[in-house]
């Protein structure tokens, strides 16, 4: 590990370290300029002390240019043989191999240097938890659903790891931390690429956000169960009723039953033979040059509840009432996985660039609902909203990613609906 002189953090290679020195807080007295030589320093010395310039690399190059493995089989073996674990197929420090366990005769694969990083232990019948209480949390409740689960899988990303995979259904979850999955650790494309080449391996990865787990554990746990098809009740929409619904009625349903609780608009929802309502749609009219054009903004049933028709029925409910040209809808492209509007002649036309939230006090919180924590003096003396931001960074605020929006788009003449 390097050390960076001013700031005291610790880095594995010296172009880590090398980004890092560019927009390191505490370097004022360094001038912006090209670290370059730095950087050669620090490979030579890493050479000197390692046998190569980064520490994930596998191979080494001596004086002479030969090239050899770092970690030889026999090396691993050995720090695995006390934990009862053999090595069947080596194909390298860093790439897939083969293990098996004498003590449970539990057979898997997985990359050496991560067995050696997990102490060494069977994922069987020595489980490692996840890094953080909460993805414990979630490992156990999935456990408590299904059989068939893979813990930090890194074959189908080949070396990437997906935190908890579940390979009957083809999903998998993907827990992010405020702090570690911010942007001072990931970049704005991280988590949209990951999803994006999940999705080339036909699985569906979801993500969930601390803030999410901690203040509305059933909605994800809802969430979850959907993807396994587990239902508490299943419901015809045959047996429901639409209704045109108070703001207070939109509002507790969707704060109880949407990650993203309730906004305003227009609500419409379906009540059961109780009276209860079990289904909710809220759509927006946009300010456009085309007077007739909605979006919808907010979809959701009862948590647990199989809606069989739902959205169809309330959607075409709202195309029969107000007759629109063109309806809109931004899909979370890290829940959903869009069969709801491909059945529904909804058009794909693009995935939005990510988006960002502000980390305040450990919640996801966007840009208005940030300025409601400046007083109204404040406000009066920042003109711009850009300026309003910038100050609200300095104070040391950061800045998380999501997968971006999907873009549905339906039209009056109902044109076919493109695959992604």
């Amino acid at each position: 590990m390097i050390e960076c002189e001013f700031c005291k953090k610790r880095f594995k290679s010296p172009n880590s370290l090398s980004k890092h020195l560019k927009k390191c807080e505490k370097n004022k007295t360094v001038e912006k300029k090209d670290y370059t030589q730095m950087v050669e320093n620090l490979k030579k010395t890493m050479i000197k002390i390692y046998g190569v310039d980064n520490a994930m690399k596998d191979k080494v190059i001596c004086d002479k240019q030969h090239e050899f493995l770092r970690y030889k089989e026999k090396d691993i073996q050995a720090k695995l043989n006390k934990h009862n674990i053999k090595i069947k197929k080596f194909n390298g420090y860093k790439n897939v191999s083969n293990f098996f366990c004498s003590s449970c005769s539990h057979e898997w694969e997985d990359i050496p240097y991560y067995v050696v990083c997990r102490i060494n232990k069977c994922p069987k019948c020595s489980p490692i938890f996840p890094k953080s209480s909460i993805e414990n949390e979630i490992y156990q409740f999935c456990q408590s659903i299904t059989n068939n689960i893979i813990l930090n899988d890194r074959k189908v990303l080949k070396g990437k790891e997906i935190d908890i995979l579940l390979p009957d259904v083809k999903v998998g979850i993907e827990i992010n931390g405020l702090y570690y999955h911010s942007d001072q650790y990931k970049d704005k494309f991280y988590h949209q690429e990951k999803t994006i080449d999940c999705r080339s391996q036909n699985i569906n990865l979801i993500h969930i956000f601390e803030d999410e787990w901690v203040n509305k554990k059933d909605i994800v746990k809802s969430i979850i169960k959907s993807k396994l098809n587990l239902y508490e009740k299943k419901i015809n929409v045959q047996k429901c009723k639409i209704e045109k619904l108070k703001l207070q009625e939109a509002r507790e349903f969707c704060d109880e039953n949407h990650l993203n609780g309730f906004t305003y608009g227009i609500y419409y929802g379906l009540k059961d033979m109780k009276d209860e309502i079990v289904s909710v749609i809220i759509f927006k009219k946009l300010r456009t040059k085309d007077k007739n054009v909605y979006e919808i903004i907010r979809y959701c049933n009862k948590i647990n509840y199989n809606i069989v028709g739902g959205f169809n029925n309330l959607f075409n409910y709202f195309l029969g009432k107000y007759t629109p040209d063109v309806v809109f809808s931004y899909s979370d492209a890290r829940l959903s996985e869009n069969k709801i509007y491909r059945r529904n002649s909804f058009k794909f036309m693009e995935l939005t660039e990510p988006n960002y939230y502000y980390i305040n006090n450990g919640v996801r919180e966007n840009k208005q609902t940030i300025k409601k924590h400046f007083n109204e003096d404040k406000l009066k003396t920042i003109s711009k909203e850009r300026e309003l931001m910038e100050e609200f960074l300095r104070e040391g605020q950061k800045k998380i990613w999501d997968c971006g929006n999907y873009i549905y788009k339906f039209r009056k003449s109902r044109e076919n609906n493109n695959e992604l």
